[in-house]
């Protein structure tokens, strides 16, 4: 034992400690945190003695050395003693080195070690909230057990000895790691932690005894790594220890919590991951899934970077990978002879592509594979079982679900076996207050489930099972006519499971795994979802696939996906809609079915309102079905299109009671996501009547209810246009202009062609009048060419060829504009041009201008020059082709 000399200088005194307990500066470094180049300053110079008191606590700890000793080394510092240091104002850090001071440690030579953490050879990254909070968790004061619990790969290992590491100075007996992986015998446990600590057997008691007489007394943190496989054995070690050790903390990690009481269960998540809509590099970085792979790749492959050039493939690898730290870190290792895009494309097979880890680690953690295999092996058969039928689900399931998809046996225990495999990490369990617990997997451990299942000769009939119960889910939940949005209440739900009803149309229609009538039955009652949710591309893809493979469908589905076909081409003015239209009007009759037959022929009707005496026979037709089954929904469809056919013939005041009736029948039924369109069309018999305040307040209101319902897609994107109409007749162009931009911004996004090509043209016709008149006219003219193409001949090729005619007046090319003015009018008289008063005034308006600056006769011949055009030639004029 060293003894001080009075009048000795701190360096030597410290020197002699060094020497007597073997330790050298390196080491003093790694047990302390006291930097090599500080000790060496105290030991040689110049600086001979430390300035404050916390590094001579640090060194005192890390030697081991007594109160007294301490007390010497801080007075040859010329600082106070421990017992002055204990006042107010200090850090629980500071408090931690500075007591309670063991009062023995006459049981631990002063060689002994302080712990045996190993020197981490990666840096650590990313979780700093985790760290900060598993060390908060491990510092409260009735912290004796805490678990990291997560799945295979989470990073639970790391995150333990961090938070360890950081503990390092609050353990004066040391910090001690026993790792488990590789131990195969529980019976062998006691023994692990015993040779970590140095012990030897006595062989005249057990070796837990032993144990716990040698921690009784000491202030020592106890790591286990790696429990999962040997639970009953830890938690019977775990629980004498605690109960005869009351100043041992014990860290365990493992992929299921170890029962013992008094144990505090901390998940380990796993790394936070970017949003899809996330792409800029420097945000990017902030994920620690990103920065993991890009630090680990650039260890692999120096000089790699996150860049604009590779941004989106990282991401994309990080989400795909579920944010599992081993799998990315194997993924970055693959940088050295694949591009990041290259990664992304091979994780369909990520278990061959993730291979090759680092080979000082156990086998199981060089491989992907071989880390859930590890977990695999530790179920039961049913726990086999169940976890390779629940990889059947996408997105998510309910218990309900799960027992029809995963049980036909009819044995039970399916809630308790989820807990099972919640608990061990490999299902994630979401549970809120009122709400049905619901459950998932991650990617990884799912393309895991379906190997297996594949290998059990399962798929087949399992993907049948689930596709049955989301069929029957969905035509419990969703109508099976048009015009009945009271499934919009359930929206949340809806979208919940959006990924079991796409896999189900995947297996169906795409790849072919199960028969195409699964596939026909889930397009036929999701596409009011798909058409009035936004969801346009998607669900013309989905109902045309479905609609060509129904066949062999039920009557009733293949007439009303006909229907709803049908009612997508005529919004999108496909010239095919009326005729299948017409087909599913046809086809309802057949099933003798009323109300099948009064939505057919609401849709025919639409197809075409410039056919008014037949356009109005179907509605009256309609209507009257309607009525007689009670069914209110078609009522308010056939008042709705009666609405708008009343407004075509300026019949203003019938426009309105339709409109009124409409709306009236759409809040008796809680049909609330139509209520904002009925607004909005009680809006354009407004305005075209000349009311442009009313107009305003039913948009103005349209607009607020829509919003309040998160109605997205074409709902609000036909309110801001109608705005932008009712602006641009006041003459508020810059307002019009505004409107009409954020509406095409939404009809963009949600892929309807109908409403893109009118919002260009109606910006064009705002640029082609007071704007820049060649930017509205490559607009027009983009519009012009889409229609022609589509063979789309009808009253918005009239509006078009005004607006180029005003661009070419406006440029001074008035003989153009006279031409293309005689071929609008010859063409409004074949199609139709129904337009508000005001608009019709407006063009007549534009006619006569250019007609008195052209003069009369020049503007008469060049007018009718225009007229005898045949439609391709008045076209290739207007495309200046």
């Amino acid at each position: 034992m060293v003894a001080s000399s009075p009048g000795e200088e701190f360096g030597d005194l410290l020197g002699r400690h060094l020497a007597d307990t073997h330790t050298s500066v390196r080491r003093l470094e790694h047990l302390s945190g006291v930097s090599r180049r500080t000790v060496e300053n105290w030991l040689y110079g110049p600086a001979r003695r430390p300035r404050h008191w916390e590094p001579v606590v640090r060194v005192a700890h890390a030697l081991h050395l007594s109160a007294a000793q301490t007390d010497a080394l801080l007075r040859a510092a010329g600082l106070p003693r421990l017992a002055a240091l204990r006042v107010s104002n200090l850090s629980r850090e500071q408090l931690d080195l500075l007591g309670p001071w063991p009062v023995s440690r006459s049981a631990i030579p002063v060689t002994r070690r302080s712990g045996n953490l190993p020197v981490q050879l990666t840096t650590f990254v990313g979780r700093d909230a985790e760290l900060s909070e598993l060390v908060a968790a491990l510092r409260m004061p009735n912290a004796r057990l805490v678990t990291l619990a997560g799945e295979g790969g989470s990073g639970k290992s790391r995150l333990a000895l961090r938070a360890a590491e950081t503990l390092r100075l609050s353990f004066p007996d040391g910090i001690w790691l026993v790792e488990l992986d590789t131990l195969a015998d529980p019976a062998l446990v006691p023994s692990a932690v015993a040779s970590v600590l140095g012990l030897m057997e006595d062989k005249s008691r057990p070796l837990a005894d032993t144990l716990a007489g040698f921690l009784a007394n000491r202030r020592a943190l106890l790591l286990l790594d790696n429990c999962e496989h040997l639970l009953d054995a830890v938690a019977a070690l775990v629980g004498r220890l605690l109960h005869h050790c009351p100043h041992l903390l014990i860290l365990t990690t493992s992929r299921e919590r170890l029962g013992v009481s008094g144990e505090t269960l901390w998940p380990v998540p796993a790394m936070a991951l970017p949003p899809p809509d996330v792409a800029d590099p420097a945000e990017l970085i902030g994920y620690d899934a990103v920065r993991l792979f890009v630090e680990r790749a650039a260890a692999a492959l120096p000089g790699f970077a996150l860049s604009p050039n590779n941004a989106a493939a990282v991401a994309q690898v990080c989400r795909r990978l579920d944010g599992i730290p081993l799998a990315l870190e194997l993924a970055a290792a693959r940088v050295r002879l694949l591009r990041v895009e290259q990664i992304a494309a091979r994780l369909d097979d990520r278990f061959a592509l993730l291979v090759g880890g680092d080979r000082a680690a156990t086998p199981r953690q060089q491989t992907l594979r071989g880390l859930i295999d590890w977990s695999h092996d530790l179920l039961t058969p049913a726990e086999q079982r169940l976890l390779r039928r629940l990889s059947t689900f996408a997105g998510g399931f309910t218990l309900a679900a799960a027992e029809a998809v995963c049980d036909p046996e009819g044995e039970g225990g399916i809630l308790d076996a989820l807990e099972k495999l919640a608990d061990k990490s490999l299902v994630v369990a979401a549970r809120s207050a009122g709400h049905e617990a619901r459950y998932s997997l991650h990617e990884t451990i799912r393309q895991y489930g379906r190997e297996k299942l594949l290998a059990a000769g399962e798929t087949t009939a399992t993907q049948i099972r689930h596709a049955a119960c989301y069929c029957h889910l969905l035509e419990d939940a969703m109508p099976r006519v048009d015009f009945d949005d009271r499934w919009f209440e359930r929206l949340a739900w809806l979208e919940e499971e959006y990924g079991n009803w796409s896999a189900v149309l995947n297996r169906a229609l795409d790849t072919g795994a199960i028969d195409a009538v699964w596939g026909v039955r889930v397009a036929a009652r999701l596409a009011p979802f798909w058409l009035m949710h936004g969801r346009l591309i998607e669900g013309r893809l989905q109902m045309e696939a479905a609609l060509d493979r129904s066949g062999d469908a039920p009557a009733a589905t293949r007439a009303a996906l006909t229907l709803w076909v049908a009612t997508l081409m005529i919004r999108e003015w496909d010239p095919h809609g009326s005729a299948l239209a017409a087909r599913g009007v046809a086809l309802f009759r057949e099933l003798d079915d009323p109300a099948g037959v009064a939505w057919g022929l609401i849709a025919l009707s639409l197809s075409d309102l410039n056919a008014r005496e037949a356009a109005a026979a179907q509605l009256a037709e309609a209507l009257a079905l309607a009525e007689a089954a009670g069914d209110e929904c078609l009522q308010m469809g056939a008042h709705y299109v009666l609405a708008r056919l009343a407004l075509r013939d300026g019949a203003f005041d019938v426009a309105e009671t339709h409109g009124e009736r409409a709306l009236a029948l759409a809040r008796v039924t809680g049909n609330r996501l139509r209520e904002p369109y009925l607004l909005r069309t009680l809006g354009v018999v407004a305005s075209w009547s000349g009311d442009s305040p009313r107009a305003t307040a039913f948009y103005e209101e349209a607009l607020a209810l829509s919003r309040e319902l998160n109605a997205q897609g074409w709902v609000q994107a036909h309110i801001l246009n109608s705005l932008g109409e009712d602006a641009r007749r006041r003459g508020d162009y810059a307002q019009a202009l505004e409107h009409y931009r954020a509406a095409l911004e939404i009809a963009t996004q949600v892929g309807d062609r109908f409403l893109t090509i009118g919002d260009r043209l109606n910006i064009g016709l705002v640029l082609a009048r007071v704007g820049d008149a060649v930017e509205g006219e490559g607009l027009l003219r983009q519009v012009l060419d889409d229609r022609v193409r589509g063979n789309l001949i009808d009253g918005n090729i009239v509006w078009t060829l005004w607006g180029l005619a005003l661009a070419a007046a406006r440029r001074g090319d008035l003989e153009r504009a006279a031409r293309l003015y005689g071929g609008a009018v010859r063409l409004s008289e074949s199609v139709g041009f129904p337009v508000a008063p005001a608009d019709r005034a407006a063009f007549e308006a534009d006619i006569d201008a250019t007609r008195a600056t052209l003069g009369e006769s020049a503007f008469a011949a060049a007018r009718a020059d225009g007229a005898a055009l045949p439609h391709p030639a008045l076209f290739a004029l207007a495309l200046d082709e």
